[in-house]
């Protein structure tokens, strides 16, 4: 049981640093010019007259775009949601490999896996891409006028 613990505590150790850098890197804010010709990054964007997020390198028409976006850092929270749901796992089988997974693990083992789920999943619930502003999404579906009413 002492080893079911401890197991469970470095993997969750590991998941919260695995997430503790991925969310640094978000929330950096880097921003990094598209033109594969152009290497330019910076972490603020100067008053650029209107013209937008426009790279300030001289001859360069590229963008700066994000380096790390908040649908990066959704998707790698996704990912680490399906490593430890036996759901996922199992979706696309059929019942009879269904029922061995099952049988396959122990009680213990089962409730660890899904001890650590629920800390992904956590984080999942943490994040801003798994909220939908229901205004904005509604607002370009609608005429705003018919949402006042």
């Amino acid at each position: 049981e002492s080893n079911r613990v401890s197991c469970f505590g470095r993997i969750n150790a590991a998941i919260s640093d695995h997430v503790r850098e991925h969310t640094k890197n978000h929330y950096k804010c880097m921003l990094t010019c598209d033109d594969l010709t152009c290497s330019y990054s910076t972490r603020s964007v100067g008053n650029m007259q209107g013209q937008g997020n426009v790279c300030p390198v001289t001859g360069c028409r590229g963008i700066l775009r994000q380096s790390y976006t908040t649908q990066q850092l959704y998707t790698q929270l996704k990912y680490l949601d399906s490593l430890f749901s036996i759901e996922h796992a199992t979706r696309n089988s059929s019942s009879q490999v269904k029922k061995q997974a099952k049988n396959s693990m122990s009680s213990q083992d089962e409730a660890l896996v899904g001890a650590v789920h629920e800390v992904v999943q956590d984080y999942l619930k943490n994040n801003e891409g798994s909220w939908v502003n229901g205004a904005a999404f509604f607002g370009t579906l609608f005429n705003r006028k018919a949402l006042k009413q």
